[in-house]
């Protein structure tokens, strides 16, 4: 598997890849950076992280991946006009912050009752979780 200092992508992509796909479908990668190189037992090189950036439309995704033996983290952020909402899938919590503001709802048309229905529809449900809006 680490033959080639690319193939971890490979084996743990698809994981960390498949939640985003899910909610924003499919990506063109505009950039990708591997840092803190190390060399491995055989002189195999490995990169311990990575950093993708990718669009669709006039979404933005960037994903960052450690492989370093530090403090575990997995969330998914995501960020639009007037909420945002984090998944946070090592203490299974869903958080959902949003704008109260009046003014901005009637600007851009938002409707907090169908637009939370969808963001649940839409959104990341953990077994045994309850969503926390």
């Amino acid at each position: 598997m680490l033959r080639d200092p690319r193939n971890i992508i490979l084996e743990i992509g698809p994981h960390c890849l498949a939640p985003i796909l899910d909610l924003v479908g499919p990506l063109e990668i505009s950039a990708v950076q591997a840092s803190n190189r190390v060399m491995l037992q055989g002189d195999q090189e490995f990169y311990r992280r990575w950093s993708i950036e990718a669009l669709t439309g006039s979404v933005a995704v960037s994903l960052h991946l450690s492989f370093s033996p530090e403090f575990a983290e997995q969330m998914i952020h995501v960020r639009g006009t007037l909420a945002s909402a984090t998944v946070d899938f090592e203490r299974n919590t869903y958080l959902l912050h949003h704008c109260d503001c009046t003014k901005a709802r009637r600007l851009l048309n938002w409707n907090p009752v169908s637009d939370r229905a969808e963001i649940i529809r839409r959104g990341v449900q953990l077994p045994g979780s309850e969503f926390l809006v």
